[in-house]
C-alpha cells in the first residue's frame, strides 16, 4: 500500500512550472481577466488519488473528471486565499488581484503545490476544515503545514485520531508531565509524524 513516504518521494520527483507560459521573473503568466490555466503536467497530477482516498474507496469524495475549476485554477485560487487568511501562506502573497496570484507562484504556492499537486483538485471547504484542524483543535502552528502540506489534504477525522495515537505515545513516557504538550511538541520537531501517525 502506497503510504505517506510515498507521496512524498513521488512529490519530489515532479518539478514543473505551475502555469502554462511561465515569465521570466516568476515563473507565472502574465495577469489577466480570467484565472490563468494550469499546467497540463500538474492537473494530472492533482488526478492521482492520494493514498488514504485509496484505502478508503470513497469514489465520491472527490471527482477526478478535469472540471473547469481545476483546469482553470479557480478552485485553488479560492483554497488559497482560505490559506492566507489562516496564515499558511503568507498575507502577502495575496492582494486580491490575478496579478499577485501569478506572481507569487514560484514561491510558497509552487512549492505547496508541486509537493501536494491534490490540494488543487480537493474542494476549499475540505482544506478548511483540515488547516483549521491542525491549528485551531490540535493547536499546532502554520509553519507546519507550510513544512508538511500533505497535511491539509487529510480529513478531520484521521488528523484527530493521528494525534490522540501520539498522545497516548507519550502518556507511556515517564518524563512526560503534560502529555497533550509534549505531543504538540514532537509533531512540530518530528517531521512526518503527525502525518505517518494519520495515515497509518
Amino acid at each position: 500500500m502506497m503510504g505517506a513516504m510515498d507521496l512524498q518521494q513521488t512529490s519530489r520527483r515532479r518539478r514543473s512550472s505551475l502555469y502554462l507560459q511561465p515569465s521570466s521573473e516568476f515563473g507565472a503568466i502574465s495577469a489577466s481577466s480570467a484565472p490563468p490555466r494550469l499546467n497540463p503536467e500538474l492537473i494530472d497530477a492533482a488526478l492521482v488519488r492520494l493514498p488514504w482516498e485509496v484505502e478508503e474507496e470513497d469514489d465520491t469524495s472527490h471527482a477526478l473528471d478535469e472540471d473547469l475549476d481545476l483546469i482553470s485554477g479557480e478552485r485553488w485560487f479560492n483554497t488559497r486565499q482560505i490559506l492566507t487568511r489562516l496564515w499558511v501562506l503568507p498575507r502577502d502573497m495575496s492582494n486580491g488581484s490575478w496579478e499577485a496570484y501569478a506572481d507569487a507562484a514560484n514561491r510558497g504556492e509552487d512549492a505547496m503545490l508541486t509537493n501536494v499537486p491534490q490540494l488543487l483538485r480537493l474542494s476549499p471547504d475540505e482544506v478548511e476544515a483540515s488547516a483549521k484542524t491542525v491549528l485551531k483543535e490540535l493547536q499546532l502552528p502554520p509553519a507546519l503545514l507550510r513544512r508538511e502540506p500533505a497535511l491539509l489534504t487529510v480529513p478531520p477525522e484521521r488528523l484527530v485520531g493521528g494525534f490522540d495515537a501520539i498522545v497516548q505515545l507519550e502518556t507511556e513516557k515517564e518524563d512526560s508531565s503534560d502529555v497533550v504538550l509534549a505531543a504538540r511538541k514532537v509533531c512540530r520537531d518530528e517531521q512526518g509524524l503527525l502525518l505517518k501517525a494519520a495515515t497509518a
